[in-house]
């Protein structure tokens, strides 16, 4: 039987034709609407239905791709250090001197912004996440030592230019994890405040601690 006009055949063989989109395709798509609703809901409130609802997807397509919330969280947060934190440690780079930088890193990562909260609410999930399962806290790991590298970098350049106090290898590297220890804490005590108040006073905390560790003068 011809097809009437202005219809399309609807048989296997036109559906056929019909392009699938590419598998990293529809990853990502998921990626991107896991990170808004986990970020908006918290990741214990979040579902993969809804994930999928908010992606275009089915189900079964996110459990092809992923076995659970965690580890659709875990891309996202791979998928964030490029956007949010790799960003700013690169724009810091172009500071005068060592001490400018450290400080331009502590702003941008403590910054009044939505996609500073954003950031940071994805992270305080993770961390939970972490603790009970071992191949997110491989991850966290790895991300940990590459934050480590970048801000003991900045910290030999400002000793270098004499702009940091220059501390022992030993001496440096306690003082490093006590940075990296105080800018968690301070997100984790300052952050849900939201932006009137508490990025200002978590900036204000970690560079009263950098003037202490390094002798400069805190800047807000």
């Amino acid at each position: 039987m011809p097809t009437p006009p202005g219809r399309e055949p609807t048989s296997a063989t036109t559906r056929a034709r019909v392009p699938r989109r590419r598998p990293e395709i529809r990853r990502a798509q998921i990626v991107t609407a896991a990170r808004e609703l986990i970020a908006e809901r918290g990741l214990a409130a979040t579902s993969v239905r809804e994930i999928a609802v908010a992606a275009g997807v089915s189900t079964g397509t996110v459990t092809y791709h992923f076995a659970h919330v965690g580890q659709i969280l875990q891309a996202v947060l791979r998928a964030e250090v490029p956007l949010f934190t790799e960003p700013i440690v690169g724009a810091a780079r172009s500071a005068p001197d060592g001490r400018t930088e450290l400080g331009a890193i502590v702003d941008g990562m403590l910054s009044p912004t939505e996609a500073a909260s954003r950031h940071w609410s994805l992270w305080i999930d993770y961390w939970a996440a972490a603790v009970h399962d071992p191949e997110l806290a491989r991850w966290q790991d790895e991300i940990y030592r590459w934050w480590r590298a970048e801000l003991e970098r900045v910290v030999a350049r400002g000793a270098a230019d004499h702009s940091l106090t220059a501390l022992g290898p030993v001496e440096e590297a306690a003082a490093v994890d006590e940075l990296v220890a105080l800018m968690d804490g301070v997100v984790v005590q300052h952050f849900p405040a939201g932006p009137a108040r508490g990025p200002a006073q978590a900036r204000a905390a970690v560079h009263a601690f950098v003037a202490r560790r390094w002798g400069v003068h805190p800047t807000i």
